[in-house]
């Protein structure tokens, strides 16, 4: 494909779980973004089968309005995606099942074993597809997804996360579920003949894709059409002349290579997946790794609306690899914002994408180094910017999911390191403890001691109450996702060991003096009880 052509995929993924903002609000709402972002260049639809933490939908003796308000309403959505000319991809979980199988007495007996790589995680909902009972409730299910469903273009098959069984008789993984995924691609092509059938290999050890390798090389039925692989495993953004890790295994060319390029969890959980996470350098330099490696497809992951900057960023790059990312930002301020703040908007999502060690590594290795004199930068760049856009734009969602990152910004690093504070405190309390004290009351150099450490518990607590008042006006009354907020207050920073710590140094400030007094009564005593010389 030449390099100045569109990509031919260009997929995004809603991924409705966890009550986060396309679960939680209407279909509508849904609808309203996803006709923007096939506005800004995507044009596959990916939307996931979800059954792990849902009651079996095609049940009515067991199954509850959630599960089937979750069906009707990815339902909706693929049949929108296609009206809007999108094509609509499915991803399906290979041996997971619903809630209430596996908590059936006939089947919990056969419940998947955790899987023997460290990299992937075990569910309590997996059946094991070597036994013929489950795996018989495991075709089935997909059997009637695939038949109550109303479009698909393609079928992606999750291996692992959510996936896979460690027992000795589906050892090695990677065999059972290619042979578990020829079934699957059957049935699916029965109900939507000609649809497209891709592999995820979704933490899979290096073994295991060495097999997999093999086992794709010697299949020759044109059953599957490609490789799902997360983008920083499958192509090295550095590289001069970058070549795709499966080519450098051995995959015949004849299957695709499909990065699923994660837009929302960059750094890692925390404040900034659930506000904007800009990352433009990362992405411009991604897709032109993407296009010199020959790769001509890929998807990406939203767990969220934060990332919308970014979906602008890949959709549009994706489209026409002349354009750059300040270019891009600087169309993206005037397309929702409607000012000429594109300039700053793209220094403003540079100083985020810098606070950050590597951009260009795996996302769970950044860890934030943002200094507190740019941290304020940002905020005040940002409060500088808003004062020359219209007032509807400012109140807009996508400018607070920017305001509100870079106010927590400035907060976190104002607020500082918890157990820094913890110290700093106690030494001031131990301070205190040294000057000279009276019998009965502290001395006034005590009291300017403890009152430094009053003032520093005050401050923080001011600072960590201020961002859950951030978080709370945030989720709940620009997304109303009130269980988002819940989450994040525990990571964000550390809200509640935070103020656990601040009322127990509290606590030890003002109970200092009468430990004093009972070292000084204790001292006193032990003169007093001295024989005369």
């Amino acid at each position: 494909m030449p390099h100045d052509s569109p990509m031919e995929m260009r997929g995004v993924n809603f991924w409705a779980h966890i009550n986060n903002w396309y679960e939680v609000r209407s279909l509508e709402d849904n609808k309203r973004l996803l006709e923007d972002v096939a506005l800004m260049g995507f044009n596959d639809f990916w939307t996931t089968l979800e059954r792990g933490g849902l009651r079996n939908y095609f049940d009515a003796k067991v199954s509850d309005e959630t599960s089937r308000q979750f069906w009707w309403r990815i339902k909706e959505l693929a049949k929108a995606a296609h009206a809007l000319g999108m094509k609509v991809t499915i991803l399906d979980e290979g041996n997971v099942v619903f809630a209430d199988q596996c908590a059936d007495p006939e089947l919990i007996q056969y419940v998947a074993e955790t899987p023997r790589p460290a990299a992937s995680l075990w569910r309590p909902y997996q059946l094991c597809p070597s036994k013929p009972r489950a795996r018989e409730v495991i075709l089935r299910n997909h059997e009637e997804s695939y038949r109550d469903f109303p479009v698909v273009d393609a079928l992606a098959i999750w291996g692992y996360d959510n996936g896979g069984c460690g027992c000795n008789e589906c050892h090695p993984w990677p065999k059972t579920f290619l042979n578990l995924s020829r079934e699957l691609a059957a049935q699916v092509r029965k109900y939507h003949p000609g649809a497209a059938v891709y592999l995820s290999t979704w933490d899979m050890m290096e073994e295991e894709k060495s097999l997999f390798t093999q086992l794709l090389s010697d299949d020759r039925s044109d059953t599957f059409q490609g490789i799902i692989e997360k983008d920083w495993l499958l192509v090295d953004m550095e590289q001069e002349n970058p070549v795709d890790s499966w080519t450098v295994r051995g995959l015949p060319a004849r299957y695709k290579r499909i990065p699923y390029i994660d837009l929302c969890q960059i750094g890692a959980w925390g404040w900034h997946a659930f506000t904007a996470n800009p990352y433009p350098t990362r992405f411009e330099a991604l897709l032109r790794a993407m296009r010199k490696a020959g790769i001509t497809h890929y998807s990406s992951y939203s767990e969220d609306v934060h990332d919308d900057i970014n979906k602008y960023l890949i959709a549009r790059i994706g489209i026409d690899p002349e354009k750059d990312a300040h270019s891009l930002i600087k169309e993206y301020a005037m397309k929702y914002f409607q000012a000429a703040v594109g300039d700053d908007l793209y220094e403003i999502a540079r100083l985020m994408e810098d606070e950050y060690t590597n951009k260009f590594s795996s996302p769970w290795e950044q860890k934030p180094v943002m200094s507190k004199e740019l941290a304020r930068r940002m905020l005040t760049l940002l409060k500088e910017t808003e004062r020359r856009m219209p007032a509807y734009s400012v109140r807009s969602w996508r400018w607070q999911v920017l305001a509100a990152r870079a106010e927590l910004s400035a907060l976190i690093n104002e607020i500082g390191d918890m157990d820094e504070t913890q110290s700093a405190i106690e030494s001031l309390i131990m301070e205190a403890s040294t000057r000279r004290a009276k019998a009965d009351q502290p001395s006034d150099e005590q009291r300017d001691v403890l009152r430094k450490a009053e003032n520093l518990i005050s401050d923080k607590r001011r600072l960590v109450q201020r961002v859950r008042d951030v978080l709370h006006s945030f989720c709940d009354d620009v997304l109303q996702e009130p269980y988002t907020r819940m989450r994040y207050l525990e990571a964000l920073p550390s809200y509640y060991a935070w103020m656990k710590m601040l009322v127990e140094m509290e606590e030890k400030v003002a109970t200092a003096p009468r430990t004093w007094y009972r070292a000084l009564r204790e001292k006193a005593q032990k003169v007093r009880s001295q024989p005369t010389a």
